[in-house]
C-alpha cells in the first residue's frame, strides 16, 4: 500500500506499559472507566487524511469491537483505514464496509 497524501499514526499497548503487583498496565485509557483498556488488540496503525484523525482512530479502536468500528468509527472517519494486530498474532485490515485478514 502506498500513501501519497494524508497521515499515519500507530499506538500499541506494549511500548508504554508497566507492572504493578504482578499485573501489566498501559497508557491507553478507556474514557468510560478511566482505566487501561481491556482489549484483544495489541497494536493499531491508522491512516487518514489528517494526522489528528489517524491519532484519534488508533486510540478509539482499542475501545471498540469490530462491529462498533464499522458502525461508528468509519462513520466518523469515512476515509480512514486501520491495520490491527491482536494478541493471537493475527493482522486485520479494516476500512469502511471491509474487514479482512491482512497477509501483507
Amino acid at each position: 500500500m502506498q500513501l501519497r497524501q494524508g497521515a499515519v499514526a500507530t499506538s500499541n499497548r506494549v511500548y508504554r506499559s508497566w507492572k504493578t503487583d504482578g499485573q501489566t498496565h498501559h497508557h491507553l485509557l478507556d474514557g468510560r472507566t478511566g482505566r487501561p483498556t481491556k482489549s484483544p488488540i495489541l497494536q493499531v496503525t491508522a491512516s487518514a487524511p489528517q494526522l489528528y484523525e489517524a491519532e484519534v482512530m488508533t486510540k478509539l479502536a482499542f475501545q471498540m469491537t469490530e462491529a462498533e468500528r464499522q458502525e461508528k468509527l468509519f462513520r466518523w472517519f469515512p476515509k480512514g483505514r486501520l491495520l490491527i494486530l491482536d494478541t493471537a498474532g493475527e493482522w486485520r485490515s479494516e476500512q469502511k464496509g471491509v474487514s479482512e485478514i491482512w497477509t501483507g
